[in-house]
Parts: C-alpha cells; structure tokens; sequence
C-alpha cells in the first residue's frame, strides 16, 4: 500500500529529474555552440592576419631572388637559391612536425574543446 504523499514525492522526482537532464542537455549544447564559434572565430582572425602576411612574403620573395641573382649574374640563380632555402625549411619542418606543429595544435585543440 502506497501512500499519496509517497507517491506525489516520486512523481515530483520524476519531473525533477526530466527537467534537471532537459537543462543538462541545453548546456552541453551551449558548450558546444560557444567552443564552435571561438574556434571559428579565432581561425577567422588569423586567416585576416595570414592573407596580408602572404602577399608580404610572396613581394619579398620575389625582390630577394631578383636581388641574389643580380649578385650572382643570372637572375634565375636567386629563384634557385630561395627554392633551395625553401626545400631545406620543408625537409627541417618534415623532420620535426610531430613536435612542432601536431602536439601544438592537438593541444590547442583539447584546451578550447574542455573548456
């Protein structure tokens, strides 16, 4: 035999209950959207950043080949040596990619997604 406020109590539970998983769920999703828009928000802003740096790097790339081959007699020996330059930095950022890029940015990575 159950008594009524035995089982007003378990009923109100019940609600409590749906109603504390309903606000659990919504602030998961809330999370998420936040870490999803500073995410997004953060490579947005280095993309602005990295457009202009590109263009710099390309123009002095290119006075710098025209430069050393002025130097050295042909103007193709300066593209020569900055692809050179370049095929070196590839194969040292080859060599140290795990520690240098993937740890960083997996790190990053779980910092903003536990947040």
């Amino acid at each position: 035999m159950t008594l009524p406020n035995q089982e007003d109590s378990v009923e109100t539970l019940f609600h409590r209950t749906g109603a504390y998983l309903e606000t659990r769920s919504e602030l998961i999703r809330l999370k998420a959207i936040d870490i999803s828009a500073e995410m997004v928000s953060t490579l947005a802003a280095n993309a602005a950043i990295l457009l202009p740096a590109c263009f710099f790097l390309l123009c002095f790339n290119i006075g710098a080949a025209l430069w050393l081959g002025g130097l050295l007699g042909h103007y193709f020996y300066g593209f020569f040596v900055l692809a050179g330059f370049y095929a070196l930095a590839s194969l040292i950022l080859l060599a140290g990619r795990r520690r240098w890029i993937k740890v960083p940015l997996s790190d990053w990575l779980i910092t903003k997604l536990l947040k």
